[in-house]
């Protein structure tokens, strides 16, 4: 029985059914545990994220171009500060 090689290439991955990063995948070893490193594409460079195999829901191939379109739909958006009020009179 032979071991399969490992899948290497262009992915969106969904990691426990709730976050979504589409990049550049490859297995490697991280303190003697296999995890996914998962390599996003970002403006100022590639941003690394690494998971565990139990973590992952879902990994579908795809091509390059369309690993990096999904990852800049999900980039940070700007945050609209919120102002709170403080209610230091509470009995008006």
């Amino acid at each position: 029985m032979t071991d399969a090689p490992a899948f290497e290439g262009w992915a969106l991955v969904e990691i426990m059914g709730h976050r979504r990063r589409a990049g550049f995948v490859r297995e490697v070893t991280v303190a003697g545990a296999k995890m996914l490193q998962v390599d996003v594409p970002a403006p100022d460079g590639d941003v690394t994220e690494f998971y565990g195999g139990a973590s992952i829901f879902a990994l579908r191939p795809v091509t390059e171009q369309l690993a990096r379109d999904l990852a800049k739909q999900a980039e940070p958006r700007p945050v609209r500060a919120l102002s709170y009020a403080c209610e230091d009179d509470i009995d008006g």
